[in-house]
């Protein structure tokens, strides 16, 4: 398969969507064997450790999703006036 996408890439979308899906399947089968085989150094795998330290300290998620915010230290004028930067609300 990628011997034939390194010769000559697919033009059409319906093709290149299809190729898209198909490595998304199977690179989803990889991660999930390399999860589950055992690590030298350990005597365990990646899935038996997320399992048991990991996975039992994870809390719930938040109510309310979090909204990026970018401050800035500024000094105040002698006449007290500070100047606001353009805010762009989300959404």
């Amino acid at each position: 398969m990628l011997q034939r996408l390194h010769d000559e890439a697919p033009s059409d979308p319906f093709t290149l969507g299809w190729l898209m899906g198909s490595l998304r399947k199977r690179i989803g089968v990889l991660v999930v064997e390399l999860n589950a085989r055992q690590m030298r150094g350990f005597g365990a795998s990646r899935a038996e450790l997320f399992a048991e330290i990991d996975s039992p300290k994870l809390g719930e998620l938040p109510d309310q999703p979090y909204v990026f915010a970018r401050w800035k230290r500024c000094r105040v004028a002698p006449d007290y006036h500070v100047e606001p930067s353009l805010i762009q609300e989300p959404g």
